[in-house]
């Protein structure tokens, strides 16, 4: 019999779909196992921050289960400071040649003892740009794929960019570099050329928030192979970055913001109908922020053939540009982003929801409850939801049996797995089983929303096993104990919920407990601002 371990690249790409816990068992099977498995424990490597301040600490405590047995990360959390515990140095030493991804945010002590060993990197991404990074980066030029430089984003207000010099020297140097992504950072290129040199190796570039503070010398053929293009809030002196645009003649993905919204569309739109647009492979657009009337929206749309991924937030994305997508890519639409625009309404939500088939991800400001009844979505394959539910007191009497016919829509959704719902900032509904209030009692008077209760319909969604986060921050839920139970046995792999399951912190605190022991690796948080400092911390 022909021994497996003799087949170790096909061995680790089949084990690289496990997760930790799955690994973790795999280690414990025999030596044989173990011996070969172990190098993946080492793959991706974190070097965090020394401290962590005092109100994300509050963050992770309240997940405290988590953190104590996290094993997504090497090391543990102390509870008391938010320090982490490492393997010892010997360990980190003979194990850091077969760290892949290294990422180096805090522990200066530890990174210096650990960077001499880190020979084979394909992935580095960091906070710091000091000496300490010029060896590691000279001794990984043969195998560095993926290069990522940012502030950190649990930092101090007011903290200034990391000054980044020399730094296209070092990377025009890498052999198989094909990805830099640069967030608030200065950039220098003193000889003007290095900047081209690295380009030309790229397939994606990423510019956030990012300054270079010398004229790069560009050539066409410096960007012929860059496909995915982010150049958010940042500036290039004397290369108008629609000039960039047109030398890069096969983009896919293009996102393009500025610090004050203002962009040159109509220049925008010379170049997407010249000769030199990549029109024809262009399918990801970013232009969210920024300063975009419907009609331009309508003009870009119609010139982008493929484009199967819109994100337009806060933009006066409207009706005409609905329609617009509707006529042309209603097939092909695979992502679309209109949250926080003013023009978009019931009718477009719906219309979009019924009519683009191939949806995966959609985020609008409302949708209809009674556009919802009787209409079906054809988006059965969506994986993400992010929108506000209104017209709930619009639906046909009785009260509590008309919320089914919202589950009823969502419960088809069975490849879902985030959903988060708003209730369009209107108050909970009376129960019409409570005691009715006197008249002329001065009580404020009471809109609907949706209903979180199984009796109300809640439990139809049972469907709804791929679901891994609920985001209920604005849904005023008061969950009884069944409901709870039911979470429990339904959607087992849900790992973050978000908002309050009870208006009532003591009975909130015991819901979320009762929550976490029963869905194993369940993280609660009480607000999306609070899930973002923990996801800053990961």
């Amino acid at each position: 019999m022909t021994n497996p371990f003799r087949h170790l690249a096909t061995i680790h790409a089949l084990a690289r779909n496990l997760d930790r816990a799955s690994l973790l068992i795999c280690l414990r099977v025999c030596r044989a196992w173990y011996r070969v498995l172990e190098p993946l424990l080492w793959h991706d490597f974190w070097l965090l921050r020394n401290n962590i301040p005092a109100d994300y600490l509050v963050v992770l405590q309240r997940n405290r289960h988590s953190v104590t047995h996290n094993d997504v990360r090497q090391g543990l959390f102390k509870e008391a400071s938010g320090r982490r515990l490492y393997p010892s140095l010997a360990s980190i030493q003979k194990n850091a040649q077969h760290i892949r991804r290294l990422f180096y945010y805090g522990e200066e002590h530890l990174f210096k003892q650990l960077a001499p060993f880190c020979t084979q990197l394909r992935y580095l991404e960091t906070a710091r740009y000091g000496p300490e990074m010029k060896p590691l980066l000279l001794q990984n030029l043969d195998t560095l794929q993926t290069f990522i430089c940012k502030t950190d984003p649990v930092k101090v207000a007011g903290a200034e960019p990391v000054f980044m010099e020399w730094i296209w020297k070092y990377l025009a140097e890498m052999k198989v570099l094909r990805v830099v992504e640069l967030d608030s950072v200065i950039l220098s290129d003193y000889e003007g050329s290095k900047f081209g040199i690295v380009c030309r190796k790229l397939t994606r570039l990423s510019l956030v928030d990012s300054k270079l503070i010398e004229r790069p010398k560009s050539e066409t053929e410096d960007f012929m192979n860059l496909k995915s293009l982010v150049l958010d809030q940042s500036y290039i002196p004397n290369l108008g970055q629609l000039e960039l645009f047109q030398l890069c003649p096969v983009m896919e993905s293009l996102t393009w913001k500025s610090r004050t919204g203002a962009l040159p569309i109509a220049n925008f739109l010379v170049y997407l109908s010249s000769d030199k647009s990549p029109a024809a492979h262009l399918a990801k657009l970013d232009l969210s922020t920024s300063k975009i009337t419907d009609e331009d929206f309508v003009q870009i749309i119609q010139l982008l053939p493929q484009l199967t991924h819109l994100q337009a937030a806060k933009t006066l994305f409207g009706s005409a540009a609905t329609q617009a997508l509707l006529q042309g890519q209603s097939h092909q639409m695979q992502m679309i982003n209109l949250l926080d625009c003013p023009d978009v309404t019931k009718v477009e939500t719906q219309a979009l929801l019924q009519g683009c088939s191939a949806l995966k991800v959609f985020y609008a400001p409302v949708v209809s409850a009674v556009g919802m009844l009787g209409n079906k979505w054809a988006c059965t394959a969506l994986e993400e939801l992010d929108v506000s539910i209104a017209d709930i007191d619009q639906l046909p009497a009785p009260s509590f049996p008309r919320h089914r016919a919202v589950y009823s829509q969502l419960s088809e959704l069975v490849h879902l797995r985030v959903l988060r719902l708003g209730d369009c900032g209107f108050t909970p509904m009376p129960d019409p089983r409570a005691p009715a209030a006197a008249p002329n009692s001065g009580s404020p008077q009471l809109k609907y929303v949706l209903d979180m209760r199984l009796d109300s319909g809640l439990g139809l969604l049972s469907t709804l096993t791929q679901l891994r986060e609920l985001d209920l921050e604005n849904m005023h839920a008061a969950m009884e104990f069944g409901t709870l139970q039911w979470m429990a046995q339904n959607w087992r792999g849900l790992r973050l919920l978000v908002g309050c399951v009870h208006p009532l912190e003591q009975q909130r605190n015991l819901s979320n407990d009762f929550l976490r022991e029963f869905i194993p690796g369940l993280k609660t948080f009480l607000s999306r601002k609070e899930l973002q400092m923990w996801r800053e911390l990961q």
